[in-house]
């Protein structure tokens, strides 16, 4: 009898133990902070935040002037999504802008190939293949990247997608003034243009990741309508 009723207390406490397990391991949360740079100005702070929730990926991504910088020029950009990771899908996109004067809210639900409903109102888009930046970002970490490859996405954008075609190159190793420290390679991916016409319509962003897998994001610059935003990995 007693032997049996250890045989039933291994099992319990392995049940409850693999529930534990599976629990912890269908949520994942990861997070990346940077600095924020407009021109040459030191210009605030940026959060991107993942969090996997078994299939589905939910991000967020933040970025925001500094207090002194806001009272001349106002940055509190997001972007807030849902992606499907079995088929790499946007499910969701929730992007609030503001810059400076100008403010622009976008809701966004995909609900077909060909169409979306955008702040409450269904519109022909199509919207297959599409990724918004922070979809694009935990892409990148884990496709197989090569010197000399060139990735080509559509990038959803608030209302609409445009093209985005990188060009992925070895980065320059920077300085490295201690002999003790190991300088990490890096890949830097930069956008091809070499039409008109993509050069009228691409979304124009530079990345620079991990060159090992997982290639973490360590810096990147957006174009905005009111210049570049430069942000940097700082842990």
């Amino acid at each position: 009898m007693v032997g049996r009723n250890q045989t039933w207390l291994s099992v319990l406490i392995l049940t409850v133990f693999a529930v534990l397990v599976s629990a912890q391991d269908s949520t994942m949360e990861r997070e990346y902070r940077f600095k924020v740079r407009y021109g040459m100005l030191s210009a605030g702070h940026a959060v991107v935040q993942y969090q996997q929730k078994g299939d589905t990926l939910e991000s967020r991504m933040n970025m925001n002037s500094s207090p002194w910088l806001s009272s001349l020029w106002h940055l509190a950009d997001s972007i807030e999504n849902r992606v499907d990771l079995r088929e790499n899908r946007l499910l969701t996109h929730d992007k609030t802008v503001n810059q400076g004067r100008y403010h622009r809210r976008y809701k966004v639900q995909f609900s077909s190939p060909d169409s979306a409903w955008i702040n409450g109102e269904r519109m022909a888009r199509d919207s297959r293949g599409v990724m918004d930046v922070p979809q694009l970002m935990h892409f990148l970490e884990t496709v197989d990247l090569r010197e000399g490859d060139t990735l080509h996405f559509r990038i959803w954008d608030g209302k609409a997608a445009d093209d985005l075609s990188l060009v992925v190159k070895s980065a320059r190793k920077p300085l490295n003034i201690n002999p003790l420290v190991k300088v990490e390679r890096v890949y830097e991916l930069t956008p091809l243009q070499s039409t008109v016409k993509s050069r009228k319509h691409g979304i124009q962003m530079r990345f620079w990741v991990r060159e090992k897998l997982p290639h973490r994001p360590l810096k990147m610059e957006i174009k905005t309508r009111y210049g570049d935003i430069e942000l940097s990995r700082h842990d």
